[in-house]
């Protein structure tokens, strides 16, 4: 039986089982109990399908009366497979006997795969049995045995697989230490551990390659759990590059604290191996570890000072923070960066304070390093040291310092940062003075933030006043959009212009009535145009209920003029198909500009609902 085949059989038990707990089998099959499922095996007149099916059935529903039917299929090419499905699922000594009876009868194939089923069922009487074909003068049937003992992992077949060990050739021998090492696995999960620990032996005295004892290694020291670390430290100690991998592996997957022994070990070890040490006591996070690291941190190996640098993310108390504080300030980029990082996620109080006291230090690289942490750390209290920073002769501390105050200052000092920028703009880059800006307002409260924005748009001069209108676009809600739509009706071009512009970008669709009104009331051709198409991206790309989308695009069709608008519309009425769409569309046949246009859309649009009633009015 192939793999797919197993795995087909046990899905198709699978839905059985969800149908027969849910008392749907016995409706769907009247022929349903054991009994009768067994009389379907051992009819002739029953097909290969409703054998198979049966097979499938008893998997789930079969007893050991069950079992001489099943048996009688093994030797059956077609069905032995299924069969052998349902005898691994049924419990009892009746399936172990026949599937150990089968052994005497069977070759190729069907022996295979009953030896394979006796090592899923873990039957420890067959052990007997199954060791004598370890011997067989087929390949095949003696690999198969041997997997069926590991599967087994009973201490008896731990000594036959021993056995054949000492004594396999180059080619069978590899064969032979993977069955040991599932036994061992299985060994291990009964607690025989000194069992498994012999059968590791035997491994290790094998003629075998370096790949499989590394192997078994890992096996055992799994096995061992805890008691596994002085094999643990063997390996780190030892000059074999892979088994000082694996033993960091396990002591990884075991979860074992061994922060002590890697420690000891970590000063004795080349650089490319002191990373991984320190990778390991990362994971483990024991603060015990951290002189280590912090020594480690300053070594002169840069992968090794990086990897320390990491570690104190775990393992660091406020002890590190001034050795962060300094190597935060260094001129390797990476290193500063991994450094300011940490410094930032750390969750001491005390960081505030010496991030505070060093805005000021007349080191330049320190102070930027001060400036980047506040950003990252949102300090508000750094907000009276940043401004005066923002003054700075110097124009990247300038720049790093409007880029933090955006980051730390509270609505209270919003009106002065926008100042700041405002003067900035020129001399810093327009593009980067606005982002800031925006990067500020967006993380505070919507209404109090466009609230404020107003006050400052009312008495903003005018080259100020386009910079404030986009904010309130970034900023969104009910203030905000009130404040554009009443700048699109002032009388001030400049100020119709932009505003018209931002709300065709509006990202909530509250903003639809608005557009409906000002492309209805606006007096500039331009500006109704805009605000219609604005309307319409609305409807076309934002999310809303099919009502409000259909609502919108009724209400546009009924104010627009230009035929360019009504296939914008249309355009939407297929992009979002639905009945009222359809009727909506087929209006638009009346009009001779649009009817070569609406045709095809139309037609889509009965395809994606399926609507077969509406007249077809020509098409």
């Amino acid at each position: 039986m192939t793999r797919i085949d197993h795995f087909r059989a046990l899905f198709l038990a699978l839905c059985f089982s969800v149908i027969a707990s849910l008392g749907l089998l016995a409706q769907a099959s009247p022929t349903g109990t054991p009994a009768s499922l067994v009389t379907v095996l051992t009819s002739p007149d029953a097909s290969v399908f409703e054998k198979a099916k049966a097979c499938e059935r008893l998997a789930i529903f079969g007893d050991e009366r069950s079992v001489p039917a099943l048996a009688d299929l093994l030797t059956d090419d077609k069905l032995s497979s299924y069969a052998r499905d349902a005898l691994e699922a049924i419990p009892g000594e009746a399936s172990d006997a026949v599937l150990r009876d089968a052994i005497a009868h069977l070759e190729g194939d069907r022996l295979i795969d009953v030896l394979a089923s006796i090592g899923v069922r873990r039957d420890a009487q067959a052990v007997g049995v199954i060791a004598a074909l370890l011997r067989s003068d087929d390949e095949a049937t003696a690999a198969a045995a041997a997997r069926s003992l590991g599967r087994i992992g009973s201490p008896q077949a731990a000594d036959e697989l021993q056995e054949m060990l000492s004594e396999a050739t180059a080619g069978s021998g590899i064969t032979f230490a993977n069955a040991c090492m599932v036994c061992i696995q299985q060994l291990a999960k009964q607690g025989r551990v000194k069992d498994a620990v012999t059968l590791y032996d035997a491994i290790e005295a094998a003629d075998l390659p370096a790949s499989i004892k590394s192997k078994a290694t890992y096996n055992i020291i799994l096995a061992q759990g805890d008691d596994g670390l002085p094999k643990l430290i063997e390996l780190l100690e030892a000059d074999d590059e892979s088994n000082f991998r694996l033993a960091l592996q396990a002591i990884r997957h075991l979860k074992i604290d061994a922060s002590p022994e890697l420690e000891k070990l970590f000063h004795t070890v080349s650089p490319e191996r002191q990373v991984l040490l320190l990778q390991s006591l990362e994971e483990l996070g024991n603060k015990t570890a951290l002189p280590t690291v912090m020594k480690a941190a300053q070594a002169e190996d840069s992968a090794v000072r990086m990897q320390a640098i990491r570690a104190l993310a775990t393992v660091g108390n406020e002890t590190a923070v001034p050795l962060l504080l300094e190597v935060g300030a260094e001129s390797d980029e990476e290193l500063a960066e991994t450094a300011r990082s940490i410094l930032a996620a750390l969750p001491f109080g005390g960081i505030d304070t010496a991030i505070l006291s060093r805005l000021t230090s007349d080191d330049i690289a320190t102070q930027q390093m001060a400036i980047d942490v506040a950003a990252q750390r949102r300090i508000a209290e750094a907000s009276a040291t940043l401004f005066q920073l923002a003054a700075s002769d110097d124009d990247t501390t300038r720049k790093e310092a409007i880029n933090a105050l955006a980051a730390t200052i509270r609505m209270e000092h919003l009106a002065d940062f926008i100042s700041v920028v405002m003067k900035e703009q020129r001399s810093l880059g327009d593009v980067a003075m606005r982002s800031a800006l925006t990067a500020a307002c967006v993380r505070m409260p919507q209404e109090g933030c466009a609230k404020k924005l107003t006050v400052e748009l009312a008495t903003a001069p005018p080259t100020a006043k386009k910079l404030l209108l986009e904010q309130l676009v970034s900023v969104g809600g009910a203030t905000a959009l009130e404040t554009v739509v009443s700048a699109a009706r002032s009388n001030d071009p400049t100020m119709q212009d932009e505003a018209t512009r931002l709300l065709g970008e509006w990202l909530t669709a509250d903003a639809a009535p608005a557009l409906l009104d000002l492309a209805t009331t606006l007096t500039e051709r331009k500006y109704q145009i805009r605000a219609l198409r604005g309307c319409i991206r609305i409807a076309r790309q934002l999310n809303m209920t099919p009502k409000e989308r259909m609502d919108i695009c009724s209400k546009t069709l009924a104010i627009a003029s230009r035929p360019e608008d009504k296939a914008l519309v249309l355009d939407v009425l297929k992009r979002h198909p639905s009945r009222e769409g359809l009727q909506l569309a087929e209006s638009l046949l009346e009009d001779p500009e649009l009817r070569a246009t609406a045709q095809p859309a139309i037609r889509l649009i009965k395809e994606k609902v399926g609507e077969a009633s509406v007249t077809e009015r020509g098409l």
